[in-house]
């Protein structure tokens, strides 16, 4: 996406300042600030809204699996939201690869990289067209020691099944709070047809009271 990308923030407290001047703008309104020529479609690509915010707010990690905000080790996740503040679904976390999981370890997952620390930011759901639909109050958030105990055994749980070749048998079932959900155009037994989504389960319990 081309866009009047701005530096990466100094620290956390220049994020928030800059998270809190989006908060209430249109989706519309943000692509004029950066000058963004949208193309023809891009309402249904699913992750161009957290693309346009990722740009506005300085993300500069592109496509490596690394968090979004570089310096400050922060992802950046933009959730659609009902008026009440319950999540519209799930959460994209990052892709799965069988190569990650016969390394090894939870501690130097991409997962535990992307989900160490968070900027939330809501947007409005609903069937609104995407450009009229309002941004929210952002939240910076990392697991409590608790909240990454939960996630780890959901991920060695998953990770044991893509190592084992039978990620073609993966419910949807499975998985507390990160699941695996299939990706369009790959073959069912490919570890690569896959990718770690939170459920709104734990999203939702992270977004209550936060989000006006």
């Amino acid at each position: 996406m081309r866009a009047l990308r701005p530096l990466p923030p100094a620290d956390e407290q220049e994020l928030l300042g800059r998270a809190a001047a989006l908060a209430g703008l249109s989706l519309g309104a943000l692509v004029e600030r950066l000058r963004v020529r949208v193309e023809q479609g891009a309402e249904r690509n699913k992750g161009w809204a957290g693309q346009l915010v990722e740009a506005a707010l300085g993300g500069d990690a592109g496509p490596l699996p690394l968090p979004d905000l570089r310096a400050l080790g922060v992802e950046i996740k933009t959730i659609s939201v009902h008026p009440d503040g319950r999540p519209c679904g799930g959460t994209a976390v990052c892709h799965a690869t069988v190569p990650e999981a016969r390394r090894g370890a939870w501690e130097q997952s991409i997962v535990r990289r992307k989900l160490a620390r968070v900027l939330w930011m809501p947007l409005e759901g609903g069937l609104r067209p995407l450009l009229e639909r309002r941004l929210g109050n952002a939240m910076l958030w990392s697991p409590s020691a608790r909240e990454e105990l939960l996630l780890r055994a959901d991920w060695e749980e998953l990770m044991e099944w893509l190592i084992t070749g039978e990620a073609g048998a993966i419910a949807s079932s499975l998985g507390r709070f990160l699941h695996l959900r299939s990706r369009t155009g790959r073959a069912a037994g490919d570890a690569a047809a896959y990718s770690f989504y939170l459920r709104p389960a734990f999203t939702g319990r992270l977004l209550r009271g936060h989000y006006r």
